[in-house]
């Protein structure tokens, strides 16, 4: 059981002249709660340790965790890590 949860992504930009974009959305128990949107920039370089989501305050039981894909494009989800308390 946990009360909070903080979700970390790896953010990618442009890659081989492909451009990447990361569009989510967040799930508490099957309610969407809030989402995540990127638009890449002209670097190839990858971002680390980005906070997408958070939230606290959660009555302390067990929760379920989903992250889906959004919107008509294809979104690129690179998971990180998460910290829940």
């Amino acid at each position: 059981p946990g009360s909070a949860v903080y979700v970390y992504f790896i953010i990618a930009n442009t890659f081989t002249s492909v451009v990447i974009n990361t569009n989510v959305s967040f799930f508490i128990d099957s309610e969407e709660i809030g989402h995540y949107e990127h638009s890449p920039a002209s670097t190839a370089d990858f971002i680390y340790d980005v906070p997408v989501f958070a939230i606290e305050g959660m009555e302390p039981l067990t929760h379920n965790l989903t992250v889906a894909s959004r919107g008509d494009n294809t979104s690129l989800i690179l998971f990180d890590y998460l910290i829940y308390s």
